[in-house]
């Protein structure tokens, strides 16, 4: 085990990090360094940035992936190295998806499909909404 990994266990452990965080930072470490095939001491800003394209464009992993990554490496860097890495990564936005909303038409007459044959059991969870529409 090298020094800096056993520097990077010890200021999780002093920090008091889960074990599964602990190994997700790791992991990070240990990723980037295999990728370049250096020491990550001798790893720059712009090496991290294109570490971080690699794995969401070539290895197509989640943004949530590679934000969990950059915590690692930001961890590692800022607490281990004493060096700031200003990498900035930000999550794609999800496309929100709109509700289905009902034209006027299926909205006044369609309230049949909403109340089915009443020979259901009497606790169907959809009684009160029935009960309600009847009551109109």
């Amino acid at each position: 085990m090298t020094k800096l990994r056993q520097k990077m266990i010890r200021a999780m452990d002093l920090r008091n990090l889960s074990k599964h965080t602990q190994r997700g930072y790791l992991a990070a470490v240990t990723g980037l360094a295999k990728h370049y095939r250096k020491s990550p001491e001798k790893i720059t800003n712009t090496m991290i940035e294109d570490y971080l394209l690699y794995l969401k464009n070539e290895k197509k992993k989640a943004p949530n992936t590679c934000c969990a990554v950059l915590a690692g490496l930001r961890f590692f860097y800022t607490h281990i190295l004493d060096r700031q890495i200003s990498v900035d990564f930000s999550l794609t936005k999800k496309p929100r998806r709109l509700p289905t909303v009902l034209t006027k038409e299926s909205a006044s007459g369609g309230e049949d499909h909403l109340c089915p044959d009443k020979s259901k059991t009497p606790h169907d969870p959809h009684d009160h909404l029935c009960r309600r529409l009847e009551s109109r």
